[in-house]
């Protein structure tokens, strides 16, 4: 962005020259990127999540069990 700003005020910038458009697909190609990492970053999120959620579900699932097995033993 800021070589970007620069080719808009100065008409050049120190990475880019006067290439605008090269900065712009650049811009657009890292842009682009960052979403997608962050799409899986939300997804390693959800089955992080989703896993949690089982796993209580489980330990849930044993405590009903022993209780159920010391029911019997009464």
């Amino acid at each position: 962005m800021k070589q970007i700003e620069s080719i808009d005020k100065t008409g050049t910038s120190s990475v880019y020259g006067n290439n605008k458009s090269k900065a712009m697909e650049d811009l657009k190609a890292r842009t682009d990127n960052i979403k997608k990492m962050l799409g899986e970053v939300k997804d390693a999120m959800d089955e992080v999540f989703q896993a949690y959620l089982d796993t209580i579900d489980d330990v849930n699932d044993k405590f009903e069990e022993q209780f159920d097995n010391y029911d019997l033993m009464n």
